[in-house]
C-alpha cells in the first residue's frame, strides 16, 4: 500500500485528528510571545525608563544559555543584550574559543535598564525572574553560564563571590551550570581576563566536544 493510501484509510477508519495549535508551536512562537508579555511589564518602575525593552538574542534552538546582569545605554537604545563594549569583549574571547554569538543564545536578569546602571534592586529581580525562567523553560539548554554576581544570584540563590563560585559546576533547570566574571569586569579590571578566558575555554570544550 502506497504512503497515500495508507494516510487516506487511516483518514477513512480514524477521522480527521485534530492537534491542538500551542502543540505546534516552535521554540521562536514561543519566545515571541513571552517577547510580547514582557514588552508590556510595568511591574516595577524600570519600564518608564527605557527606549526600549531589551529580551534576549541568538538561536533558541541552542545547548547554550549566557546569562547577564541588565541591559547598558547601548543595549537600551538598540534592544539587543550586549552590543556594547562588554559584549564586543564577550564576543571577541568566545570567537577566540570557537563560539560564535550566533550560536548560542543571550540575555540578562532584568529585561530593562537601570537609571544610570545602577545595581538592580531585589524587587527588580524578582519580578523579571519570571520572563528569564521562562526562556529557559523554552530554550531548554544544557549548559548555562552566569556572567557576573546577579547572573548567579537569581540562576543559584549564591551569594558567594565569582572567585569562588568560578570554580564549581551546579545543575539546576536540568542543565550544568558555570559561573564567572561580567565582561565590564574585566574591563575595569584585565588582570581578570586570563580567568574570564579560562571560564569561557572550559565551556567551550562542552559545547565543541
Amino acid at each position: 500500500m502506497s504512503l497515500k493510501k495508507a494516510i487516506e484509510f487511516l483518514v477513512e477508519t480514524l477521522g480527521e485528528i485534530e492537534i491542538p495549535a500551542g502543540e505546534l508551536k516552535t521554540k521562536e512562537d514561543k519566545i515571541r510571545e513571552v517577547y510580547e508579555e514582557a514588552s508590556r511589564c510595568k511591574k516595577c518602575p524600570l519600564w518608564r525608563g527605557r527606549k526600549k525593552m531589551v529580551f534576549g538574542h541568538g538561536n533558541p534552538y541552542s545547548r547554550v544559555l549566557f546569562v547577564g546582569e541588565a541591559p547598558g545605554e547601548d543595549e537600551d537604545r538598540i534592544g539587543i543584550p550586549f552590543v556594547g563594549r562588554a559584549g564586543s569583549k564577550l564576543a571577541q574571547i568566545m570567537l577566540k574559543y570557537g563560539i560564535k554569538r550566533e550560536n548560542i543564545y543571550i540575555t540578562n536578569t532584568l529585561k530593562c535598564r537601570p537609571p544610570s546602571n545602577r545595581d538592580p534592586k531585589p524587587e527588580e529581580l524578582q519580578e523579571c525572574f519570571k520572563y528569564l525562567k521562562k526562556q529557559i523553560e523554552i530554550i531548554s539548554p544544557a549548559i548555562i553560564l552566569c556572567l557576573g554576581r546577579y547572573a548567579s544570584l537569581v540562576i543559584l540563590g549564591e551569594k558567594r563571590g565569582i572567585s569562588y563560585l568560578r570554580q564549581g559546576e551546579f545543575y539546576r533547570f536540568g542543565a550544568r551550570i558555570f559561573v564567572t566574571y561580567h565582561p565590564s569586569a574585566i574591563l575595569r579590571k584585565p588582570n581578570l581576563t586570563p580567568l574570564f578566558e579560562e571560564d569561557i575555554e572550559r565551556v567551550s570544550k562542552l559545547i565543541l566536544k
